[in-house]
């Protein structure tokens, strides 16, 4: 589904803001210990952390630089509303995925446009 917004269907980089102990990342760890999938199909994946200072999440970001970044919408919102505020520069990925709680109107806007100074 993301591959037309990322414009390849495999081997894309993903990076997301999760729980490290969260249902999400259990699943992935099945996935990856009982399925075999050849590396060059498969995402690069990595992993923001609730634990790290958004600092640390920003440097990660930029060093990481993923197609897609994907995490709660608060937690996307409050990490490039610091990110903004600071005028720190931050990689733009291709796509942001957030679900679970909602971004007010504006943070969708700022990523959209991607006004970062």
């Amino acid at each position: 589904m993301l591959a037309q917004f990322v414009g390849r269907q495999f081997g894309y980089r993903e990076l997301s803001a999760a729980r490290s102990q969260g249902v999400s990342q259990q699943i992935r760890s099945f996935y990856e210990s009982y399925a075999w999938v050849p590396r060059k199909i498969d995402l690069t994946r990595g992993t923001l952390s609730a634990k790290d200072t958004f600092e640390q999440n920003i440097a990660q970001l930029n060093r990481f630089r993923p197609e897609v970044l994907s995490g709660y919408g608060s937690y996307l919102g409050a990490l490039f509303r610091w990110a903004w505020e600071q005028r720190c520069p931050v990689f733009c990925p291709k796509v942001v995925v957030y679900g679970a709680e909602g971004l007010s109107m504006i943070k969708v806007r700022r990523l959209q446009s991607w006004e970062m100074p």
